[in-house]
């Protein structure tokens, strides 16, 4: 079977980091389902021909000075895309694609959902919680074939037990480590009622929040 690899990466802005990302899944597309983006620089788009073998979409959000930029390349030679939709707000913004995969090389008839996600470490709790619903609608109830990546801000044992004990400790910035322990709970709760689990990214280093 082709492999069907996903690259999620925040940029942070960085013209240099994103076209780093892209030149790998650019130099080997039979390899890559998709390139997830997030918090890419809005001062310089990706061009058309860098990403020809995707179907790029793209997700601008601005509150007074500041932007927040998600980015979505669905490989258009593995799948068939239904439709790409965006979600959230800026705070807490997301891209949710609707893709068909072929099944045992045979017609593009298996429905999966790549979500793309950017959570900005101030987003309350409401505005985390409103995406995720958005995601549960959106899904139609089908989250054995939903894979969430991105940058979610947010620190949980699930999946980073050695931050949230330096979380625990923390007395500077108290605040700022709550709002990120808050959020991993709520993001548990919903992986919890909707059976996902957190993958690591590196058998050697299973931190998928620190892996780029």
């Amino acid at each position: 079977m082709a492999a069907r690899r996903i690259i999620s990466n925040n940029v942070d802005e960085s013209t240099r980091q994103q076209d780093r990302v892209i030149e790998i899944a650019a130099g080997e597309p039979h390899n890559y389902l998709a390139l997830l983006l997030q918090d890419c620089p809005t001062s310089r788009p990706i061009p058309e021909h860098s990403l020809a073998n995707f179907h790029t979409a793209s997700y601008t959000l601005r509150l007074n000075n500041l932007d927040a930029n998600l980015v979505t390349a669905i490989n258009k030679n593995k799948c068939l895309i239904s439709k790409i939709t965006n979600i959230g707000s800026f705070q807490a913004a997301g891209q949710i694609a609707k893709i068909f995969l072929a099944e045992n090389g045979y017609e593009m008839n298996k429905v999966f959902f790549t979500v793309n996600i950017y959570i900005r470490p101030r987003a309350s709790y409401r505005e985390t919680n409103r995406l995720l619903k958005e995601i549960e609608r959106l899904s139609e109830g089908k989250f054995s074939r939903v894979l969430i990546a991105g940058d979610f801000n947010a620190t949980s044992a699930s999946w980073d037990p050695e931050n949230l004990r330096n979380a625990d400790m923390a007395d500077t910035y108290r605040a700022f480590y709550e709002r990120k322990i808050l959020r991993g709970r709520t993001i548990d709760y919903f992986n919890s009622r909707h059976g996902l689990a957190a993958l690591p990214q590196n058998t050697n280093k299973p931190r998928p929040t620190f892996v780029n």
